[in-house]
């Protein structure tokens, strides 16, 4: 009977523990959101969504006109601000193979208690899901024990980074870390059967994942001529492919376009592989920070939800 006592203390015990670790992390992806939320109130002169700065405007005029302007004004001037955050992290990446599991609500909120915690709660806001088709990111040596990757056909999950509005790619984007990105080739720049694939759904649809090996302000200096170099600008990376046995013309990466615009092109981070319903688990992306963060959505992850997009 002691032993049997012990033991249901034991679990009670460790049920407490899991409670206070999910209350945590639900904490911190809310401090996270909510300081991302609040850059997007300050004007950046690197940010160029016209949308985004008419709203911080009138909100800054219903601010210091607070007598003058009801609560109604002021809500609506924060459902502006969130429709053009969440139409840029959203719909700025409508592509074909770009998987959302979004609640109706939060992509058109109206009134204010729609706004500013809502989102908060939605545990799957700014995540997106891709189904990989080509082998450029899976090395069959390394791949799957370093970056826990398993090539064609796993869903990839990737959360957004709020790089196009609020946090700088130089903050939230690490050396190594594995991305979800846009082709940010124009459409004269892709060949004929590129442009065919992406008419027939075939292909990538205009995403890929790719490593970034560079971030903001470093320089890449190319192996053939130590004299031709690109330094980085403020928002740029320079991502490649995982895979060497992939030829650089096929491995579509910035050694065929060059540095990438990470505010413009780059939807997030990877953190997730799902492989069925029973197979699954984190991505491991090498830096501590970016491990620390990714750690925050790996814990609840809603499997047979991102699943059910692929049926």
């Amino acid at each position: 009977r002691e032993s049997a006592a012990r033991a249901g203390r034991t679990g009670s015990e460790a049920r407490g523990w899991r409670r206070m670790l999910g209350f945590l992390t639900r904490l911190q992806r809310g401090v996270w959101l909510t300081h991302s939320f609040y850059r997007c109130l300050v004007p950046n002169p690197e940010v160029k969504n016209q949308q985004l700065v008419l709203s911080q405007r009138v909100i800054a005029n219903a601010l210091l006109n607070l007598r003058s302007h009801t609560l109604r004004d002021f809500e609506k001037a924060m459902s502006n601000l969130d429709k053009a955050i969440t139409n840029s992290m959203y719909f700025d990446f409508k592509l074909k193979d770009l998987k959302l599991k979004v609640a109706e609500e939060h992509l058109y909120p109206t009134s204010l208690e729609q706004i500013g915690y809502k989102w908060l709660e939605e545990r799957d806001w700014g995540t997106a899901a891709f189904q990989v088709r080509d082998e450029a990111m899976f090395h069959r040596e390394f791949s799957k024990p370093l970056y826990n990757l398993h090539g064609p056909g796993e869903i990839l999950l990737a959360k957004h980074l709020l790089m196009n509005f609020a946090n700088e790619p130089s903050k939230v984007i690490q050396r190594e870390d594995l991305v979800l990105m846009r082709d940010p080739r124009e459409p004269h720049e892709l060949s004929p059967k590129e442009k065919a694939e992406l008419a027939l759904g075939g292909g990538s649809g205009g995403l890929l994942v790719r490593r970034v090996v560079a971030v903001p302000g470093e320089e890449i200096v190319c192996v053939n001529n130590e004299d031709e170099t690109i330094v980085l600008d403020n928002n740029e990376v320079w991502v490649m492919a995982d895979n060497a046995d992939v030829s650089a013309s096929d491995a579509l990466d910035s050694r065929t376009f060059g540095p990438v615009d990470a505010t413009a092109h780059v939807f997030g981070r990877v953190f997730y592989s799902i492989r069925s319903a029973v197979d699954h688990g984190p991505v491991k992306n090498p830096n501590p920070s970016s491990q620390s963060f990714d750690r925050l959505w790996t814990e609840d992850v809603d499997i047979d939800g991102f699943l059910e997009l692929y049926k």
